[in-house]
């Protein structure tokens, strides 16, 4: 049954942690978006009130509404006269508008993360349908043993075979991660500057290695949530590499 009130959890509480002022509506607005975008903040979900929020947040109301006023424009939430504010269900078409204009490094992590972890989930998906899916996953784990041993000596040849590793997790989704794809590739060609700038940090994180080999066994073996779970966590791993 759909929420028809919002009350403060400790769950929500992960939704609306306090944040600094500095540049507070862009950072809540970025926040939130993110939420929303990762269904932590589904579709028709209601927003606390604003006063309630700005006082969880730790900003004025004035800085709030700025920071609702950006969402609605990007029609990712809307404002009911006498209701409330309520996530919308545009997100697909927002995505791709994110996308393709002129988008922050954090508002491109945001985007990324929504495709990587829905390709992951497909295709851990179709791996556990289809009695041939181990096979058909096994490159991937040949893929981060690539990324471990020939980027030696040349950083920036990680940065290729990471964005393969992720595009291969794309195509192995099949048809309804085909948009997804291209979106996803658009995406890191945005970013390739910043990530190839980084790739002397990206490179040698072992950590980060073992979460793509743990992502490759994840869709492997079918296990969809898992896959997803941790598609989203390389994406932030690695956009804290290049910030």
């Amino acid at each position: 049954m759909r929420r028809t009130g919002f009350h403060l959890s400790f769950k929500d509480a992960a939704v609306f942690p306090r944040l600094e002022r500095r540049c507070a509506a862009q950072r809540i607005a970025d926040h939130l978006r993110r939420a929303i975008l990762t269904d932590a903040l589904p579709p028709g979900d209601r927003l606390p009130g604003q006063r309630e929020m700005a006082a969880h947040l730790g900003v004025g109301v004035p800085t709030l509404r700025e920071a609702i006023g950006i969402l609605v424009a990007e029609e990712l939430i809307e404002c009911r006269h006498g209701v409330g504010t309520f996530v919308t269900d545009r997100r697909p078409r927002r995505l791709t508008e994110v996308v393709l204009r002129k988008a922050s490094a954090e508002e491109l992590s945001v985007a990324r993360e929504v495709v990587e972890r829905r390709a992951a989930d497909r295709a851990a998906r179709r791996a556990g349908r289809d009695g041939h899916g181990v096979m058909r996953t096994l490159p991937l784990a040949y893929m981060v043993m690539d990324m471990q041993v020939r980027h030696q000596g040349d950083a920036g040849a990680w940065v290729d075979m990471d964005a393969e590793f992720h595009e291969a997790i794309c195509r192995l989704g099949g048809d309804e991660t085909l948009l997804g794809a291209q979106v996803g590739q658009r995406i890191l060609d945005r970013l390739r500057p910043m990530r190839t700038a980084a790739a002397h940090r990206l490179a040698p994180d072992d950590d980060l290695l073992q979460l793509h080999f743990d992502l490759a066994e994840a869709v492997s073996s079918g296990r969809a949530a898992l896959a997803a779970a941790i598609a989203g966590r390389i994406v932030r791993r690695e956009a804290a590499a290049v910030r």
